[in-house]
């Protein structure tokens, strides 16, 4: 599974999401794409993202298998475990 973390530098709640995430996607293959740049704006386009920040977790087959927008770290530090669960 991969995650996609999409942002914007003067976002508030984007900061509260990196910082709580700071630590705990070692072992996890992510992307982090800030929304104002060209590639951030075309990840966000192609996966549907209409309000940062977003996470976006793809299956093995690049499909999206769960998504949280917004500051939600319960949603958060249980997307992770399920992840690495299944990486075991």
């Amino acid at each position: 599974m991969k995650l996609l973390l999409l942002k914007k530098p003067d976002c508030m709640p984007c900061g509260m999401v990196e910082r709580h995430l700071n630590g705990k996607l070692d072992g996890i293959n992510h992307e982090i794409y800030d929304v104002e740049t060209e590639s951030g704006m075309t990840i966000a386009s192609m996966y549907g993202a209409m309000s940062v920040p977003a996470i976006i977790a793809l299956d093995e087959n690049g499909v999206v298998a769960a998504r949280i927008t917004g500051y939600k770290p319960a949603e958060m530090d249980a997307l992770i475990t399920r992840i690495k669960e299944n990486t075991r």
